[in-house]
């Protein structure tokens, strides 16, 4: 019989089985909804589709169905031969396709993220090339990583890593590179101007991007920005600024000048203080997620290695007008004069902030 079977189907002609295989292709379609509806209430550990996801992104989760799994194995499993033969190219490649079959599991945006951060960029000399690929290793984090794993502590972890790490450390040869960059994007989008920003500490008029004014069409623009292009809540922003942000005695009580005004010591121009605030941000999120207690204790240490850090190189002690200047320097000499790269490193400076050895 099974003989008789198999004859019958190997005379079937090319377009007869190409018809079967679709049939059951739409067959297998139809069917998975039913299925993750079923699977989601005897396993806890299921995941559901993905929500509001890219069309190509949800076609392909959706269309290979049960072979998904398989098929990443295999991508896993050769990603990591690529990676032990440092073929950054292609293993970065996979990690792509693994991403997009599997968006919700979270290391597979983290391992992207560190090797364009640490292993592709060291291949660059220029420190502008490096920048473009640390930056592009926080956006994957913070615009997708943290999109599809909303409650995964791992993300916020390795977000909090390239602010404090990456950028805040001085282990890499163009940290300070890395810093001034980061500084010139808050400095554009959080105040109205550099001067603006050093006048004001480095802390932001929270309440003002908040709740912008209509009629100023520039804030509501900054506003709009700090959302969508750096995934920052002014409200967060504002919450972590009054929890971590203001000096405070030993009873904890807030400390205030001479003319009565609180003492900030967070200056939202440093990467620290944006390690801090993922770190925080994925505490809230992340405090109900079963299983993932020992990961909480890792963002629970961010925290406190940023007020850390914040207290040692937290201020930042060089006058706006110096930056806006080297910024020009940097803009229009950089790679063919050296020298100006020189006098914009040994100016940045940041100098310990003492006022945030109380704010815990």
């Amino acid at each position: 019989m099974s003989k008789e079977r198999a004859t019958i189907f190997n005379n079937l002609p090319k377009p007869a089985l190409i018809g079967v295989m679709l049939v059951s292709l739409v067959g297998v379609f139809l069917m998975q909804g039913k299925l993750n509806e079923e699977r989601g209430k005897l396993s806890p550990t299921h995941l559901e589709p993905l929500q509001d996801a890219p069309p190509m992104l949800a076609l392909v989760t959706q269309s290979i169905a049960g072979f998904r799994g398989i098929i990443t194995s295999y991508l896993w499993l050769r990603s990591n031969a690529m990676q032990q033969k440092k073929n950054y190219p292609e293993q970065m490649q996979l990690a792509e396709w693994i991403t997009q079959l599997q968006p919700q599991v979270p290391n597979g945006w983290a391992n992207r993220s560190w090797n364009m951060a640490y292993n592709i960029s060291r291949n660059y000399e220029d420190p502008e090339t490096r920048w473009k690929y640390i930056h592009d290793a926080v956006k994957l984090l913070r615009d997708q990583g943290i999109k599809y794993n909303p409650q995964e502590p791992l993300v916020y972890d390795e977000l909090c890593r390239l602010f404090q790490h990456k950028m805040g450390h001085n282990m890499d040869s163009h940290h300070r590179y890395y810093k001034f960059r980061w500084m010139q994007a808050m400095e554009g989008v959080l105040w109205d101007s550099p001067t603006a920003g050093h006048l004001a500490g480095g802390v932001p008029d929270f309440e003002s991007l908040i709740n912008p004014d209509e009629n100023n069409k520039k804030l509501m623009e900054r506003a709009k920005r700090l959302r969508q292009e750096y995934g920052l809540d002014p409200r967060e922003m504002q919450a972590v600024h009054k929890k971590y942000g203001l000096a405070r005695d030993h009873t904890g009580e807030v400390i205030r000048d001479k003319d009565g005004k609180t003492i900030n010591c967070l200056d939202w121009r440093m990467a620290e203080t944006h390690s801090l605030y993922w770190a925080n941000l994925g505490l809230k999120r992340c405090s109900l997620t079963p299983g993932r207690e020992k990961r909480l204790h890792v963002l629970e240490k961010k925290v406190y290695v940023s007020m850390m850090y914040g207290f040692q190189r937290g201020r930042l002690n060089v006058p706006s007008a110096t930056m806006k200047n080297m910024g020009v320097r940097i803009n229009y000499h950089f790679g063919k004069d050296m020298n100006a790269f020189s006098e914009y490193s040994s100016g940045f400076i940041s100098a310990p902030n003492l006022d945030s050895g109380g704010a815990v």
